[in-house]
């Protein structure tokens, strides 16, 4: 089944530019996420914040600019659609890490010690299961057949970060503090958990345009 028109290596080259953007945005969260583990001052975290604000924002422009082109017929109509959702869902990846800093810096949170390896697991995994996304997407226009390996480490890794949640939730809920603490601390969790749980979306997205181009 043909899927590109003669623009596919410029359209190729624009998602590799818009994922490269949303990888960084979330290396800079996960900068962000070590020096609020590690107890850094506020004002360092609130710096990875706004270096992570503006790859999100620099892949924003750029994904719009994507959506003209591929709106005024840079693929074929069949596949215009598959496109448009993976970008959409790339871009999220960035916001939602963008997200979590600031929950953390507007409300004040203090997550307690005990529980701060755990976050900086979750953390780590999270910028993973990205960078795991990341190579898909470039796959897609390389070696489909290659891009199930990667799906299937989303796929383990957005159940390990779902574990992860529960414990840390658990872990919380046990302790000593008032639940109104409990409930900000729980936020900020959730947020990130919001990662995985989005780049799961992507992987079904991209597995199903695997499958389709596979007939």
């Amino acid at each position: 089944m043909v899927f590109w028109r003669k623009s596919k290596k410029e359209v190729e080259r624009r998602l590799g530019d818009h994922i490269e953007l949303v990888e960084k945005a979330l290396l800079h969260f996960q900068q962000g996420m070590i020096a609020y583990c590690d107890d850094k001052d506020m004002e360092m975290i609130n710096e990875f914040a706004s270096q992570t604000h503006q790859m999100e924002s620099k892949a924003d422009d750029l994904r719009r600019k994507i959506e003209r082109e591929l709106r005024g017929g840079a693929l074929l109509a069949s596949s215009r659609g598959d496109i448009l959702e993976i970008i959409e869902l790339s871009d999220r990846l960035a916001s939602s890490g963008e997200s979590v800093l600031n929950y953390i810096l507007l409300q004040r949170v203090q997550v307690p010690a005990a529980l701060k390896p755990l976050l900086r697991e979750m953390t780590d995994l999270s910028v993973q299961v990205v960078q795991e996304i990341k190579e898909a997407i470039h796959l897609i226009f390389t070696d489909m057949r290659r891009v199930l390996t990667h799906i299937d480490v989303v796929d383990k890794i957005e159940s390990k970060i779902d574990r992860q949640e529960k414990e840390f939730i658990r872990d919380l809920f046990n302790m000593d503090i008032d639940l109104a603490e409990k409930l900000l601390i729980r936020g900020v969790v959730e947020k990130i958990t919001e990662i995985s749980d989005q780049a799961e979306d992507l992987a079904d997205i991209i597995n199903r345009v695997v499958a389709q181009r596979s007939v």
